[in-house]
């Protein structure tokens, strides 16, 4: 019967009873019925894997002159859907031949989706509307436009499902308005891109998703495809387990294929410090989720105050500051910090596991930290950190002593407590007298330049060496007849322990004719406490040791 025909996608007994009426010339001029079934499936070929129900029913009227069925009830029960609706279905061309398709609209009152084994728990509905055509031969579904409302939510759909010998082909696109996280990760089979879903699900916390899309592609013989965006606001996003999470989190994400990313617009992270780090423009991306462990890249921005910044950097696997011995709070300022991080996603994650490179600049910095009882200052320093080890540069002033250094740490067990600050320093005698150590007067006058290399062990005080070539420098020792123009030049090495008192373990000048070679200690008190000399030689008239004892401060 051409108006049934569309039946014939069923694989189901059907009971029930169907009352017509023919006109004067015995053609049909209308049917009325109603219909039921048993278990059952939907198998539009022989060869096309069943879609199973456990029970069905169908209540409808037939109007040939429009080619129209109405629906006017239809139930269908399963392990996975259970489906309450009503509409209509226009049969092109039913009157003269076997209709070669459906053009149906469907208001849907009630639907559940529970597919065993694919969601967390059911998906609810209550109200709905499906406009689709069937194409009978090849059977195929083209889906105009689905509308689902739950609970103030709207998703909308769109899509084709066709059958051959093959098997199902699917192709859907869906969005939705708004919806809570949770309620995402419901509507999101476990199945699909599992390990992306898992790890959502464990590092997105609470957020209200807005503006979603997603699309899935299912067909024989071929790798199922699954495409997710959605954009987030007012959520805690965790990129690494060990780190604090980054909190009102605002931004978008995108599942396309194998990959998985997260940009976040806004956002920010309280350290442990207390301080609030903006981690504004940071991306979390998985090239491909199906690798085991998947690994991920982090382009983490952070900015803030600068205890805060390296309270961060100091959380595990990273440990930055504690392999460096330092402190997070070692000085103030402010830190603009990029890091890129590669990490495997997986639990147990050494620092060994973990590539990352991290740079930034350090505004506005000073402390009297670094150089225990010195006041270090810089208005800009650059940051980087690898796993090899770390580096701040850039100039600044030691005790308002002009410099442009840099301070290095090497990571790894060789390393463990060392550091080193080198650079270039003004050096003269306000230089000198800054750092503690005292010049008898007139020996030095004029300003030059030095380069500067402090070791740094943890419980020892710095080791300084200091080099210069003294151009810039006038140097006169009266009692010796011997000067030494600012335009010439010479060598001066110094070897300083900076403690309280420094101490000068070496020091060597070769200028202008006179070559010295000493040490020289300090009093406790301030000023000289013996300079001794092995060697003291002044063109051909002298050549001698020396000893000088410091007679109290400025003597």
């Amino acid at each position: 019967a051409a108006p049934l025909a569309w039946l014939a996608v069923l694989d189901a007994p059907i009971s029930g009873q169907i009352a017509s009426t023919l006109d004067a010339k015995g053609a049909l001029s209308s049917l009325d019925a109603s219909l039921t079934s048993d278990k059952g499936a939907l198998r539009p070929t022989p060869q096309t894997k069943p879609v199973a129900f456990e029970e069905a029913s169908l209540f409808f009227g037939y109007d040939p002159a429009r080619e129209r069925l109405d629906l006017r009830a239809a139930t269908v029960t399963s392990k996975d859907i259970a489906l309450k609706a009503s509409g209509h279905a226009y049969l092109p061309g039913v009157t003269t031949k076997i209709p070669q398709e459906i053009l149906a609209q469907i208001q849907i009152e009630n639907l559940q989706i529970d597919p065993e084994g694919v969601l967390d728990k059911p998906i609810q509905f209550d109200q709905g509307a499906l406009d689709f055509r069937v194409r009978l031969a090849p059977f195929g579904i083209d889906i105009g436009q689905v509308s689902l409302t739950h609970q103030g939510q709207h998703l909308l759909a769109s899509g084709r499902v066709e059958a051959d010998v093959k098997g199902w082909s699917v192709a859907v696109n869906a969005q939705l308005d708004q919806i809570p996280h949770d309620r995402l990760l419901a509507l999101w089979p476990p199945l699909v891109v599992p390990r992306t879903r898992a790890w959502v699900a464990e590092n997105v916390q609470q957020g209200e998703l807005s503006n979603v899309r997603a699309g899935f592609r299912l067909a024989p013989e071929a790798e199922t495809i699954f495409s997710l965006g959605y954009d987030f606001s007012g959520a805690d996003v965790r990129f690494l387990r060990s780190l604090p999470p980054i909190e009102g989190g605002r931004g978008y994400s995108v599942v396309q294929g194998k990959s998985y990313t997260m940009v976040l617009e806004e956002g920010y992270v309280t350290a442990k410090s207390g301080g609030r780090i903006d981690a504004a423009g940071s991306v979390f991306a998985v090239p491909d989720v199906t690798q085991k462990p998947a690994m991920a890249r982090i382009d983490l921005k952070a900015a803030g105050d600068l205890p805060a910044a390296l309270s961060i950097l100091d959380e595990k696997p990273f440990e930055f500051m504690r392999k460096a011995k330092l402190p997070v709070d070692l000085g103030k300022g402010r830190a603009d910090v990029m890091a890129t991080i590669l990490t495997p996603l997986r639990k147990g994650v050494q620092i060994g596991d973990v590539d990352f490179d991290v740079t930034g600049q350090i505004t506005g910095f000073s402390s009297d930290i670094l150089l225990p009882g010195r006041d270090l200052r810089a208005d800009r320093l650059t940051l980087r950190v690898t796993p090899q080890g770390m580096q701040i540069a850039g100039k600044g002033t030691l005790q308002t002593v002009p410099f442009d250094g840099q301070f290095s740490k090497k990571f790894g067990p060789d390393y463990k407590g060392q550091s080193k600050i080198e650079g270039t320093a003004e050096f003269g005698p306000k230089a000198a007298a800054t750092l503690g150590v005292l010049l008898p007067d007139g020996l030095m006058s004029g300003r030059g330049t030095a380069v500067v290399t402090v070791d740094l062990q943890t419980g020892q005080s710095p080791e300084l060496a200091l080099r210069s070539d003294l151009a810039g420098l006038a140097m006169a020792i009266p009692a010796l007849g011997w000067t030494k123009p600012a335009a010439s030049k010479g060598q001066l090495a110094l070897d300083i322990t900076l403690g309280k008192p420094a101490f000068v373990k070496r020091i060597a000048l070769d200028a202008a004719g006179l070559t010295a070679e000493g040490s020289i200690s300090l009093a406790p008190s301030g000023g000289l406490n013996e300079a001794t000399f092995s060697t003291v030689r002044l063109g051909t008239w002298l050549n001698a040791a020396a000893s000088l004892q410091g007679q109290g401060v400025g003597l």
